[in-house]
Parts: structure tokens; sequence; C-alpha cells
């Protein structure tokens, strides 16, 4: 691993493409470091990673506003990518109106 700032940390991004070592200020936004990641990495340049949740030690980062650090992310941890899920289904209204 490379040497790097107090507020920087490299981590490794998993998904299926493969793991991937990026540098990242753990003062950015989840959102950010997963643009710059894409932007940094030429083997992922082509996947939209905003249809990706951030799992990191068996949680989803479920809000991409804030920062890395509020996460307790750290230097050498392995983030991973999970595809996200929508589920037609989960938007129908399935309850019927009784008439009255």
């Amino acid at each position: 691993m490379t040497q790097v700032a107090a507020s920087e940390a490299t981590v490794f991004f998993q998904l299926s493409l493969g793991r991937f070592e990026s540098v990242v200020d753990l003062n950015d936004t989840v959102r950010a470091a997963k643009k710059k990641f894409r932007f940094a990495v030429p083997q992922v340049a082509h996947v939209n990673l905003n249809s990706f949740h951030v799992n990191f030690n068996g949680s989803y980062f479920t809000d991409e506003s804030k920062t890395l650090a509020s996460y307790n992310v750290e230097n050498g941890v392995t983030l991973h990518l999970v595809k996200k899920i929508t589920c037609p289904a989960a938007a129908v209204d399935t309850e019927k109106k009784v008439d009255e």
C-alpha cells in the first residue's frame, strides 16, 4: 500500500469485476468517493456506480451524503459494492380499497 496523508486512506473496492485499490479522502462523502473511484480505475469507467450500494462490515451505507469517516472507514478496509435490487412488485399498492 502507498503512504497517504492523515485525512486520506487506501481502501479496496470489491465488485464483480474484481478488487481495486483506491486512495480516498475520509472527509469525502460516500457519493464523491464512488465517483472518484470510477474515474480513477479504468476497468470500472463504464459501470454506473449509482446503481450500487456500499457494504462495509455487513452494513450498507444508506446515506451517501455522509462522509466515509462517519462510517468509520479506515486505511486498508474493503468496501463491497453490491448491485441495488429493484422490485417492481414493491411499487404496486396491493391493498384493495374497501367500498363503503
